[in-house]
């Protein structure tokens, strides 16, 4: 009898055993057939992007025609906050930066880097509080003049300030004349007003560049994504 008792006891003990094994199998298994819990993301905000540059100013971006001015400006206001281009059209289908005028049928007007640096001081005067825009002036700029000028509009209205020049190789600045579309004469007068305008413009030197401050920037064409990098970096530091 007691051995019998003893092996009852022993055959409920591997019962139980065995129900508790299979029933922690049965529950590992749900748990694996369910679907992972969404891992939580880092914020981009917080990690690996750069503070926001916040306090607005001008940047002024001058040089020669076909160099990159506009392109370099399209680029920085997708990274700038509350930036704001005022653009002088600069493809040498005119002798002189020019815009085109409200009415489609109406002449091109020609604008002076002085008109532009008044529109600046006029939007910075008017800027919401908070929220100060980041002027984009892009002009030829070709004398340092006409950069000092731009420097002093911006004190006196007082901007943070800064001078971009931009300069790209004369091979890779040509290839932006539509060749294609255009007739041979208006080509030849093209290239006329690309050689002048190569010789009226006095570039900028290192002494003025200290003085703007300034910022001399080659091959903006084939090195966008870089003169990008090095113009926010400048901008930042001030």
């Amino acid at each position: 009898m007691v051995r019998t008792r003893r092996k009852l006891r022993a055959v409920k003990k591997r019962r139980v055993a065995a129900r508790a094994a299979s029933a922690t199998v049965a529950a590992s298994a749900a748990v694996a057939a369910q679907p992972p819990l969404p891992r939580p993301r880092a914020s981009r905000a917080r990690i690996g992007s750069p503070r926001p540059l916040l306090f607005g100013g001008m940047i002024a971006i001058g040089g020669p025609p076909l160099g990159g001015k506009s392109v370099l400006a399209a680029r920085l206001a997708e990274c700038l906050p509350n930036a704001l281009r005022l653009e002088a059209i600069d493809d040498l289908a005119r002798a002189r930066p020019y815009q085109l005028a409200e009415h489609a049928h109406a002449a091109p007007l020609r604008v002076t880097s002085k008109v532009l640096l008044e529109r600046a001081k006029q939007i910075w005067r008017n800027k919401r509080p908070g929220r100060p825009p980041t002027i984009l002036v892009v002009t030829r700029f070709g004398s340092a003049a006409e950069r000092r000028r731009a420097k002093l509009q911006a004190q006196l209205a007082g901007m943070p300030f800064l001078f971009v020049e931009v300069r790209s190789k004369e091979e890779r600045a040509l290839l932006r004349v539509p060749m294609s579309t255009l007739s041979p004469s208006e080509i030849d007068v093209r290239m006329r007003r690309y050689d002048a305008a190569l010789a009226e413009y006095v570039p900028m030197s290192r002494a003025e560049a200290l003085a703007l401050p300034g910022l001399r920037l080659d091959r903006v064409l084939s090195r966008l994504d870089a003169a990008v990098g090095r113009v926010l970096a400048v901008w930042k530091a001030r």
